[in-house]
């Protein structure tokens, strides 16, 4: 056993004694990082209505705890339902929150929220997760 190893078995030593001493000298650690990106996959449902499917896609190393999505539809639009989301609406702004079931989404996870609005499928031009931009 090592002496680091006893040392905080003993109660001796915080693991951030055993941290700094595993490094090499002027070893950087890198903090998580944050990312998104989101798919937009839309279908014209008839003339005035379509469905539009979002995969909000962690690629940052931490994950996201708790997420909120933040887009805009074209003006004169509007959601008539969701899934996968609790939605606000003010004017053309959507704010999505996530539900239980999907607030956690790992790095290199995803989940899905799905929404049938008024007019014609259109990608949003930019979203953001935790008012982090989305590529």
């Amino acid at each position: 056993m090592s002496r680091i190893f006893r040392c905080l078995a003993a109660g001796l030593l915080g693991p951030a004694a055993a941290l700094s001493t595993a490094l090499p000298a002027g070893a950087v650690v890198a903090a998580p990082s944050v990312g998104c990106a989101v798919d937009y996959y839309g279908r014209q449902v008839d003339a005035s209505v379509h469905e539009a499917v979002l995969r909000i896609n962690n690629t940052g190393t931490a994950p996201i705890e708790g997420w909120t999505l933040r887009f805009r539809l074209p003006l004169g639009q509007t959601i008539l339902l969701a899934k996968g989301a609790y939605l606000e609406t003010t004017s053309d702004v959507i704010v999505a929150h996530d539900i239980v079931t999907n607030a956690t989404v790992r790095p290199g996870g995803a989940v899905t929220v799905s929404y049938q609005a008024s007019g014609q499928a259109t990608r949003p031009a930019e979203f953001t997760v935790n008012s982090v931009p989305c590529a």
